[in-house]
């Protein structure tokens, strides 16, 4: 029931070759496969940080200035 690992992962890069290069929705030029979308997140936010809301930094300087535990960020 198994096939051989570089034969199945050849076969899956000529699937998504092949659904990408397929007609896009109007107003579309891409079409993206399961957790590429994350993934490309990912990459994006470990290059240039997480964005925290305003009011989180603020409560974090605060707790850290309670518990006097020097804040950092």
């Amino acid at each position: 029931g198994f096939r051989n690992v570089d034969e199945f992962k050849a076969s899956m890069d000529q699937y998504i070759g092949e659904l990408k290069n397929i007609s896009k929705a109007t107003g579309q030029n891409r079409i993206y496969i399961h957790g590429e979308k994350e993934y490309e997140k990912v990459k994006e936010l470990t290059k240039s940080g997480v964005p925290l809301h305003p009011k989180t930094v603020g409560m974090m300087r605060y707790i850290a200035g309670e518990v006097g535990v020097e804040y950092s960020l």
